[in-house]
C-alpha cells in the first residue's frame, strides 16, 4: 500500500489506522519497550497544529462520507 503522509507530528499512526479500516483492513498491536525523554515534545505548537489539522480533516472527510451516502 503506498500513500502519501499528511500527517507530520504525533498524529501520523492515527492517520494510517483511519486510513486501513476505511479500506476494510485490519491491525494488530504490537509491544515496543519505550523510554523516558528528558522534555517532551507533545505540547510543541508544531504538533498541536498537526493534530488540529488531522482532527479537521477527519472530521471532514467523515461528513463527506455522510452527506455522499
Amino acid at each position: 500500500m503506498r500513500w502519501h503522509v499528511e500527517a507530520t507530528g504525533l498524529d501520523k499512526q492515527a492517520e494510517l489506522i483511519i486510513r486501513l479500516l476505511r479500506q476494510g483492513k485490519s491491525y494488530i498491536e504490537v509491544a515496543v519497550d519505550g523510554f523516558d525523554r528528558e522534555e517532551s515534545v507533545l505540547f510543541s505548537l508544531r504538533n498541536v497544529l498537526s493534530i488540529c489539522h488531522s482532527i479537521v480533516k477527519i472530521s471532514l472527510s467523515r461528513l463527506l462520507v455522510v452527506v455522499l451516502k
